[in-house]
C-alpha cells in the first residue's frame, strides 16, 4: 500500500477496454485536482465549441455545420451531435453566457473504411453553422458585391457581355 491507501504494485497490468483507442497520457498527481486522471484518445474525431447564449437557440442537434481548418481549402461536413444544457461558466449579470456544443465529422461516419482528415489533437478551426438553407440560391463571394447609394450590384456576363445586376 502506498502513502495515500491505494493496493499499488510494480507489475503491469493489463484490462481490455470495450472501447477502441490509444492512452495519451496519465496524470500522476499526488493531490486531488480538477485535472482528469487519464486521458484516452478515439479513432472518432470529436469537435468541441462554444456558443453564445444568443445563438444556442439557433442549434440543434443533427444540424448542419462546415469546419473549416487553416490548412486547408475545402471546408470537412458534420453534423451537431451534443449541445450543453449548462454554461460553461458561472452566470453572472456582467457577462453573457457560453454552452458547449460537440460535433462530429459526416465523412467519418460515411466513410468508415477509407482513410480519413486528420485534425491533429487540440486544433483551433472554425465552424460555420448551417441555420438556413435554400434549394437552388446562386450564391456569390461576399468580395464580388458592389455597394453604392444603399443597394447592393453584382455584375454578370451574359451572351459575353458584362451586364450590371442590381438587387431588388
Amino acid at each position: 500500500m502506498n502513502k495515500n491507501g491505494w493496493n499499488c504494485s510494480n507489475k503491469k497490468r493489463n484490462k481490455q477496454s470495450k472501447h477502441s483507442g490509444r492512452h495519451r497520457r496519465i496524470h500522476r498527481s499526488q493531490s486531488i485536482n480538477l485535472r482528469p486522471l487519464i486521458t484516452i484518445a478515439s479513432h472518432t474525431i470529436v469537435i468541441q465549441g462554444k456558443i453564445t447564449e444568443s445563438l444556442v437557440g439557433k442549434l440543434a442537434i443533427d444540424q448542419a455545420v462546415t469546419i473549416h481548418l487553416p490548412n486547408r481549402s475545402k471546408g470537412l461536413g458534420g453534423i451537431v451531435s451534443d449541445i450543453g444544457s449548462f454554461p460553461i461558466n458561472e452566470p453572472s449579470f456582467r457577462q453573457r453566457s457560453e454552452y458547449p456544443f460537440t460535433v462530429h465529422l459526416v465523412e467519418q461516419a460515411q466513410h468508415a473504411n477509407k482513410p480519413q482528415p486528420t485534425i491533429p489533437f487540440g486544433y483551433h478551426v472554425d465552424i460555420t453553422i448551417v441555420t438556413k438553407r435554400k434549394n437552388g440560391a446562386i450564391t456569390v463571394p461576399a468580395k464580388a458585391v458592389w455597394h453604392e447609394n444603399n443597394r447592393a450590384y453584382i455584375y454578370v456576363i451574359r451572351n459575353g457581355q458584362l451586364e450590371n445586376g442590381a438587387s431588388p
